[in-house]
């Protein structure tokens, strides 16, 4: 029987890796989710983005290792959230999560562009 994992994109931007390899996120702002009618005031997660041009330039390493890491001991894993490796909406430090902005890729980060490099 196989083990099943369940990973959140977010839960990639948490942790000791991210100070590790912390040119790869992005700074002064956070992760969140925009106003709706169940949050009004938005959501504010507060963890960095991956900064989606420095983790090309460094060959998707972060996730990659952190995919690995996982498929070493899951024989399926499912990836939520994985809208989340192309768009994300943003808080500025310092601002409340409804003044955030929605950011899309121009050539966002996908699962066959990790696995490929």
């Amino acid at each position: 029987m196989a083990t099943i994992f369940h990973v959140c994109v977010p839960a990639l931007m948490f942790g000791v890796m991210v100070h590790w390899l912390a040119v790869t996120v992005a700074t002064g702002v956070s992760v969140g989710a925009p106003p709706d009618d169940f949050f009004r005031a938005g959501q504010d997660w507060g963890f960095p983005p991956l900064h989606p041009l420095r983790v090309r330039e460094d060959g998707y390493r972060y996730v990659r290792a952190c995919l690995r890491h996982v498929l070493r001991h899951a024989g399926v894993v499912r990836i939520d959230h994985i809208i989340g490796l192309h768009r994300r909406y943003l808080v500025p430090q310092g601002m409340t999560a409804d003044r955030g902005l929605q950011s899309f890729g121009r050539k966002g980060m996908t699962l066959s562009s990790v696995w490929a490099t």
